[in-house]
């Protein structure tokens, strides 16, 4: 009796954490040009509107709360194990959509149809100048990782962890973030990504070293500690944005509420004569 009630109380508490409580369609995002130009392999940063997406924000001090690779079609992959098993673990409705890569808090990693996020405020984080051949690499250490739980406990820890030093004793940290090699059973979205462009020999955020000579050394940083803006600050990953007031709108023909007219969100808009 008492497993029901802790099972139905965490059923409740990770539906509480997931549900978006912002209005979609943000305004931000021309969804369609996206979708018609991104590439298997770039990755998608989401802002997201739910309350463990602010958790996140909150710990990057970053709009971007969630990032995914996407995969395209299934007919993409070129590994047909590799093909065979996505197939396998997706829903059979979705296999000729073009699909995202994801790991989502009550759900684990899963593949997902890009269509999902119209209406969302999303952006491309492009690898710049990867090889076709480790694009697909990439493509298969993600999709290997499908099924697996998502790990919430990192979250948090990462909330720790990232908290001003002074607050919180070294003791409190968890050894969580002493990286291991090998296969993990939980993974978040960020740490599954940067995973598996280190694999490849790809830097998102590398620690780099100077020493004698003008020499430079790379050393990988700790994947437990990344989180989606990261790939927003990496200087080896192109930003594409499209807004949806396009190119092919010129900021002399908006059309502005009159003079004096200011929001402090969409609900609070005023004058300033009030």
């Amino acid at each position: 009796m008492s497993k029901d009630i802790s099972k139905q109380s965490c059923n409740w508490l990770t539906k509480w954490l997931i549900n978006d409580y912002k209005p979609l369609n943000t305004g931000l995002c021309d969804f369609e040009r996206l979708s018609q130009e991104v590439q298997s392999g770039d990755v998608l940063l989401v802002e997201g509107r739910s309350r463990v997406a602010d958790v996140i924000k909150y710990l990057s001090q970053s709009p971007w709360s969630h990032s995914m690779l996407y995969v395209g079609y299934l007919h993409d992959i070129q590994n047909p194990d590799v093909r065979h098993l996505a197939e396998q673990l997706t829903v059979k409705r979705f296999h000729k959509q073009p699909l995202v890569l994801e790991a989502l808090f009550g759900k684990g990693i899963v593949l997902t149809p890009l269509e999902q996020y119209r209406g969302e405020h999303l952006r491309i984080c492009r690898p710049i100048e990867i090889c076709a051949e480790d694009v697909q690499k990439v493509l298969n250490n993600t999709i290997k990782s499908l099924g697996k739980k998502y790990n919430a406990r990192q979250i948090f820890d990462l909330l720790r962890f990232l908290l001003p030093i002074r607050i919180l004793p070294k003791r409190w940290l968890s050894s969580l973030f002493h990286y291991k090699k090998g296969s993990r059973s939980e993974e978040i979205c960020s740490t599954m990504l940067v995973d598996a462009f280190n694999k490849v020999g790809f830097p998102v955020r590398p620690v780099i070293q100077h020493h004698e000579q003008h020499k430079i050394k790379l050393i990988r940083r700790n994947p437990l500690l990344f989180t989606p803006s990261d790939f927003d600050y990496s200087p080896y990953f192109q930003i594409i944005k499209y807004p949806i007031l396009g190119a092919t709108n010129h900021y002399r023909d908006l059309h502005w509420e009159e003079k004096g007219t200011f929001a402090n969100s969409e609900d609070h808009i005023y004058t300033l004569d009030e």
